[in-house]
């Protein structure tokens, strides 16, 4: 009998990713929750076989109808979306609470890792993720805890790299010349369902994905070798001068790039390719992505 796995934030770049890569897998059912259920994508889900539900995190009353009867849940906060810490750690909370309630035998949550333990400085948008982890884990609800390194879909949005005249532009990546792990999170689903398939393996532990660590330099390189004759060079910023960029949330980030540039980050191309052969290097974004990224940097001005 196949298995029920409801997904949170089906119809966004990690559950949405999740969902196409569990109804590959005749072993699995999947239920979609989004706040929206007459979305143009929540019913293009529903065409494909998707049970969509309407749920919030912050609403608990609807919770517990859409976990009922799931095998696996798998459960994500967004900080951005309220820029509220204390707020999401209470919603990642309800979520782990009525899991429990419900008797979930495999919750995975998307989190990440606590900045302010490992460098003394707080990260909100980090430091949330890892109290919901650390709650969860302690809970004794039968979970995982996957963390998502830097989104090379970004470049599309966040970290497009600016135009500084003719062909030239800078990215503004401040990390120096340390590597940096990056994942495509819309092909990272794979992963993420193996996990569901491996329950014995990976309940109790946190897996970081990443399809590929290098430094900025080098994947400008790999961006050059497709994009000429545009021409993408590292920026020489650092995270003090990226902290003063009038972005929403530009010191948080600030700190996140400060913490990627020590050995804290936990994040593994073997272990996400253990998960997921046809885990996506950088080289194999860029070249499904080429006319995208080009778009999306035509459409940038420097700062």
């Amino acid at each position: 009998m196949a298995k029920l796995i409801t997904v949170f934030g089906a119809t966004g770049t990690q559950g949405g990713s999740l969902v196409r890569a569990l109804l590959q897998d005749s072993n699995f059912k999947v239920r979609g929750i989004t706040r929206n259920v007459d979305s143009e994508k929540a019913k293009a889900l529903a065409q494909k076989g998707v049970e969509m539900v309407k749920a919030s995190t912050d609403d608990v009353s609807s919770l517990e109808p859409a976990m009922a009867g799931s095998y696996g849940v798998f459960a994500m906060t967004s900080y951005w979306e309220l820029m509220d810490q204390a707020k999401e750690v209470e919603m990642g909370k309800n979520m782990v609470d009525v899991a429990r309630k419900v008797g979930v035998k495999h919750f995975v949550f998307s989190g990440l890792q606590s900045v302010k333990k490992a460098i003394g400085k707080p990260c909100p948008h980090f430091d949330g993720k890892a109290e919901i982890e650390e709650y969860m884990f302690a809970s004794g609800l039968p979970a995982s805890s996957v963390r998502y390194a830097m989104y090379m879909d970004n470049i599309f949005t966040q970290t497009t790299p600016q135009n500084v005249g003719g062909d030239e532009y800078l990215w503004h990546i401040p990390v120096a010349n340390q590597k940096l792990h990056m994942v495509y999170t819309s092909e990272a689903g794979r992963a993420v369902a193996a996990i569901f398939k491996n329950p014995d393996e990976y309940i109790g532990k946190s897996v970081g994905l990443a399809g590929d660590e290098r430094t900025v330099s080098q994947y400008c390189d790999i961006l050059n070798s497709h994009l000429a004759p545009a021409k993408v060079t590292p920026s020489p910023m650092t995270p003090e001068d990226f902290s003063k960029l009038p972005i929403p949330g530009a010191d948080d980030f600030a700190v996140m790039f400060e913490f990627l540039q020590t050995d804290h980050p936990c994040y593994s191309v073997d272990e996400t390719k253990k998960l997921d052969q046809n885990t996506i290097d950088f080289e194999g974004f860029v070249k499904a992505n080429k006319e995208k990224i080009l778009a999306a940097m035509n459409k940038n001005t420097s700062h």
